[in-house]
């Protein structure tokens, strides 16, 4: 029996993977089950220098991807498919371990037992249990892929009609995508990036700007998003807060998602999370 906390890449996938092999799984997440049309209104993004992003609804931030082939409702259709029992609206205030080893998680008064926990909440929940057990994590490391929008008025062209980040343009150290966002307009840019970071934002608005230009947009009207963080991760790392096994140092509690990366990937880490979900479990099959 496993109890996996998050509905994500990486949680979805457990799931699934492990009731495949006839384990019995319950996937614990704090937010609702929602048609995926209505993702949008579910984010639950961390107010800072640079906003973090991040949703919390059955599917996690995978059902807010753009770009990546990802298919979370197919994914989680699967998972309940496989005979996974998957609970929503629970979020978990802690992981119950006794004499060094797992004994499953607190909801509020409701208690879920199992010797085997995986979390999958996600780079800032996930520290946020480790861290009431005293185990180490690298929060002060936290990584995200900071980016801005940017947008100009051409009469006609409909662009919030179609689908966002279809196409990109890579450049050394950052890329450009086409993307719609509502939050064009009235917007205060929140500092809080490195220097390098900053020449790079900037080189690249440059770009997008010219681009937008040269497409007809009139210049008097470009406007741009503050700053803004997708992908956040690093705050778990392997090596730090577990070993390569993704193992925490409580026996039978792993963690399978971006909070175990090392470093940012410089690109969507939905696939990584789910091979590193295959992995353990494997492991923990086994």
């Amino acid at each position: 029996m496993v109890i996996v906390v998050g509905s994500g890449a990486g949680g979805a996938t457990v799931a699934k993977e492990l009731a495949a092999k006839d384990v019995t799984v319950t996937l614990i997440e704090k937010g609702p089950w929602i048609e995926e049309k209505d993702a949008f209104k579910h984010y639950s993004n961390i107010d800072s220098e640079v906003k973090v992003m991040r949703t919390f609804c059955l599917g996690g931030t995978t059902t807010v991807s753009a770009g990546n082939g990802v298919l979370s409702a197919l994914l989680r259709m699967l998972t309940e498919r496989k005979g996974a029992k998957i609970i929503t609206g629970m979020p978990v205030d802690e992981v119950v371990v006794k004499s060094g080893e797992v004994k499953g998680v607190k909801s509020g008064d409701r208690m879920f037992s199992d010797d085997i926990v995986v979390l999958s909440a996600g780079a800032l929940e996930t520290p946020r249990l480790l861290k009431k057990l005293g185990l180490p994590t690298t929060s002060n490391f936290l990584f995200v892929d900071t980016f801005i929008t940017i947008g100009g008025f051409l009469e006609g062209i409909g662009f919030n009609k179609e689908v966002t980040m279809n196409a990109a343009i890579k450049f050394k150290d950052f890329l450009l995508s086409p993307h719609f966002s509502s939050h064009l307009v009235d917007e205060k840019i929140v500092k809080g990036v490195t220097n390098r970071d900053a020449v790079l934002l900037s080189e690249g608005a440059s770009i997008a700007g010219s681009i937008l230009e040269e497409a007809g947009a009139n210049p008097s009207t470009f406007v741009s998003t503050s700053l803004r963080g997708a992908h956040p991760g690093g705050t778990a790392r392997i090596g730090v807060s577990l070993g390569n096994n993704l193992e925490t140092g409580v026996s039978g509690l792993y963690v399978a998602d971006a909070s175990v990366l090392p470093a940012a990937p410089g690109a969507p880490p939905i696939l990584t999370i789910v091979a590193l979900a295959k992995y353990v479990s494997r492991i923990i099959a086994r």
